[in-house]
């Protein structure tokens, strides 16, 4: 089930829902200098705050090509593709910025269901590394521009731009509705990745947060952005959410039987 599906049944399913105001830091920052050749071993300690919407693209708008040992999984000729801002705030084993997207795959033969991050950049050549070494995430280095109280008003702006200037991409969040702070649930992450040759996944990873639905979401992603390869320039996501102030505690993958 996709991270955002769930999101959204977690707040139908709430007694309690209102408008609340988001983290009110502003974080500008600039591509991280080469200090060290090494990274945090697994596991990662991660807090901070995620801002994701889940689309859902017919299948033959895809452009990505996905390593053989995946096959995409549809819905009624439709994918699901997530494209989220995250920023790891402090408390986390790493303090960086994240853009990252993902669709919906299975695994050939075993027929395992998951989302596979196909693009992602990060302000952090250690959580470069790591994020490589450790997870077979495909990080590469980028700029970004996050701000969780923006002074045009709405829960959350950010944008992000390749080692040459390149803008990958750009979004502006209002505030729709929410769980209290205090109430916080526990998810898995159903997340698959070529690492060495095989599937990989972290095992028992989850993330426990307090959901908030996001509304009028304004993605601008340019046709030349690695991103459009998922399909979803010029459209519309389907639901927006924040994963409110997390904390999840990330094991290192071990491969997929």
């Amino acid at each position: 089930m996709c991270l955002a599906t769930l999101l959204v049944s977690s707040l139908r399913d709430a007694t309690l829902c209102r408008l609340r105001q988001g983290d009110s830091r502003v974080s500008k920052s600039s591509v991280e200098p080469s200090v060290s050749n090494d990274y945090p071993p697994a596991p990662w300690a991660l807090r901070g705050q995620m801002y994701l919407s889940l689309w859902m693209v017919p299948a033959e708008r895809v452009r990505f090509e996905l390593d053989p040992a995946f096959e995409l999984f549809t819905l009624a000729g439709r994918a699901c593709v997530i494209t989220c801002f995250v920023d790891y705030q402090q408390g986390s084993v790493l303090t960086y910025g994240e853009l990252f997207g993902g669709i919906s795959v299975k695994t050939r033969g075993s027929g395992h269901l998951g989302m596979t991050v196909t693009h992602m950049w990060v302000d952090s050549e250690r959580s470069l590394r790591g994020g490589r070494a450790l997870w077979g995430m495909p990080k590469v280095m980028a700029r970004f521009a996050l701000d969780h109280q923006p002074q045009s008003g709405g829960a959350f702006a950010g944008a992000s731009w390749d080692t040459q200037g390149r803008e990958l991409a750009r979004v502006h969040f209002e505030p729709l509705a929410a769980l209290p702070p205090s109430v916080r649930i526990p998810m898995g992450l159903p997340n698959l990745q070529m690492l060495n040759g095989r599937v990989h996944a972290p095992k028992d990873a989850k993330i426990h947060f307090s959901p908030r639905l996001l509304q009028g979401a304004e993605w601008s992603i340019p046709t030349d952005s690695p991103l459009a390869s998922l399909g979803i320039v010029g459209a519309r996501p389907w639901v927006s959410a924040q994963v409110r102030d997390f904390e999840w505690t990330l094991p290192a993958a071990t491969p997929v039987e």
